[in-house]
């Protein structure tokens, strides 16, 4: 079976009404838990959407008490739903490996002059 993997934004239709939400819940019905993935940070900006729903109006608060509970119980609370986790070795190295050419430079290379002011 594929996988799904939910983002922030796939998760925020599953937990407020808007656009898409009638898909997100048709894909719950019909994934099972053990074939979807999200990360810790997909989850957190998906805390933070329905947060400023509720800080701009477009969610009350038993709305957002509402669609909380739900997020923690169906993606935390889940112990089938899978969490994509990152190795920091591997963004390091990933990293490194597309470094711009100036990080090769000494550290003496540079001086503050050089250095654009939004750095």
């Amino acid at each position: 079976m594929p996988t799904l993997f939910w983002d922030a934004s796939g998760l925020a239709k599953r937990y407020t009404a808007e656009i898409g939400s009638d898909v997100a819940d048709a894909l719950f019905a019909a994934v099972p838990a053990t074939a979807m993935l999200t990360t810790v940070w997909g989850y957190a900006e998906t805390f933070s959407i329905l947060l400023r729903g509720l800080n701009g109006g477009r969610l009350d608060q038993a709305t957002f008490q509402t669609a909380f509970a739900a997020l923690r119980r169906e993606i935390i609370g889940s112990p089938d739903i899978g969490f994509l986790t990152v190795d920091e070795a591997a963004v390091l190295a990933g990293l490194w490996a597309r470094r711009p050419a100036f990080w090769l430079l000494p550290t003496n290379a540079l001086s503050a002059r050089q250095v654009p002011k939004d750095c």
